[in-house]
């Protein structure tokens, strides 16, 4: 799980959703902001996708350690990431060869 000081507020979550740009693949829809001073990270998983609340958390946990394992927390704007449900499933390999494409192209 990422510290506090590094996730994306309710505040913040909507001003960014609004002026973004996006990423896409395969397991993300990414939207991304410079303007905010320091690396700020939100996970959503859609109900839509994933319907019982236990699952759902248990995903965005993992992402967020996988997103904390790559170093999306460090730098500086903020992230959403939106999980895309693969129709082979969860993989944690191929999630973190996602985040490592959207570090890349986000630097």
């Amino acid at each position: 799980m990422l510290s506090k000081e590094n996730r994306l507020t309710t505040r913040l979550f909507a001003r960014v959703f609004s002026r973004s740009k996006n990423i896409k693949t395969r397991h993300f829809l990414v939207r991304y902001s410079h303007w905010v001073a320091m690396r700020k990270v939100a996970v959503v998983v859609k109900k839509k996708d994933v319907k019982a609340a236990s699952d759902r958390n248990r995903l965005r946990r993992q992402i967020y350690a996988l997103a904390r394992k790559v170093q999306l927390d460090h730098g500086k704007g903020a992230l959403i990431l939106i999980y895309k449900p693969a129709s082979t499933g969860y993989d944690a390999a191929a999630i973190i060869a996602d985040l490592q494409e959207i570090y890349a192209q986000i630097i």
